[in-house]
């Protein structure tokens, strides 16, 4: 929680927010509340996990009204969303197949732990973003790999050798993501997600020149969802089955913070 409080008495604006970047919160105030003030004798600098605004009561004023229009609104409307995809066995893949689209339990929650420290399970992906309510958000998590996909022959003067042919890839996660407020209380998330990254196991490729190569193994996911949830509520978002036949859940749980104590 947050609170912005201008006192009454004097010239001084105390802001008191522990999850601000107080020195951001100045910088911000100098750039869009009257910039020329602060070349004229006003003054505005971080105190602790506040800040403190010595100035004449119209910049005063202005500052006042800048917070109440513009920063309280957004950090009421500020939502975390916490992003997993699950690797499911089942009947721990059923139980979350039928909850998609909607929200889950916390039975079937404890279900999800139960059966990851059992091995059943495992989250192949574990993320956050934060953004304020309708602000579309793109999140890439990845990394640059370069795999073996096949072989030229170089011929010596005495012996073959194969010469490697080696392909760069991106892999990793995109994700676009979107969250409003409804009237209600209660969150529409909107999600657009693929993960594209190397399997553990190796697969055996047959070519031309090079016989048999052991390359990784690929597994990618692609959801596009659009569902309501509650604050602080996990749901199943979408479910996949890959190529190798491993279904993947993606579950979201979204988490509203801010708002003046």
């Amino acid at each position: 929680m947050s609170s912005i409080v201008a006192a009454r008495r004097g010239r001084i604006l105390v802001v008191d927010d522990q999850r601000a970047n107080v020195e951001m919160l100045v910088e911000l105030l100098r750039s869009r509340v009257r910039p020329e003030a602060w070349e004229t004798g006003s003054e505005i600098n971080p105190m602790g996990k506040g800040m403190l605004l010595y100035a004449k009561p119209d910049v005063n004023r202005a500052v006042r009204a800048f917070v109440d229009r513009d920063l309280r609104p957004a950090v009421r409307g500020t939502v975390n969303l916490q992003i997993e995809i699950l690797e499911a066995e089942e009947p721990l893949a059923a139980a979350l197949a039928a909850a998609t689209g909607g929200e889950v339990d916390p039975a079937l929650r404890g279900r999800i732990e139960e059966a990851i420290g059992a091995g059943k399970a495992r989250r192949t992906f574990d993320g956050r973003v934060r953004g304020l309510s309708k602000q579309e958000i793109v999140l890439w998590h990845g990394a640059q790999a370069a795999t073996v996909s096949d072989a030229d022959v170089e011929v010596a003067t005495r012996s073959e050798a194969p010469d490697p042919v080696v392909d760069v890839e991106i892999q990793g996660t995109v994700l676009e993501a979107q969250s409003t407020i409804g009237d209600d209380g209660r969150l529409r998330i909107t999600i657009s997600l693929e993960q594209d990254t190397p399997d553990p196991a190796m697969r055996r490729v047959e070519t031309a020149k090079a016989g048999t190569l052991e390359m990784p193994a690929r597994s990618t996911m692609q959801v596009k969802a659009d569902l309501w949830t509650a604050n602080d509520k996990w749901a199943v978002a979408g479910e996949r089955t890959s190529a190798e036949g491993k279904r993947r859940f993606l579950l979201v749980r979204p988490t509203v913070t801010g708002g003046a104590r």
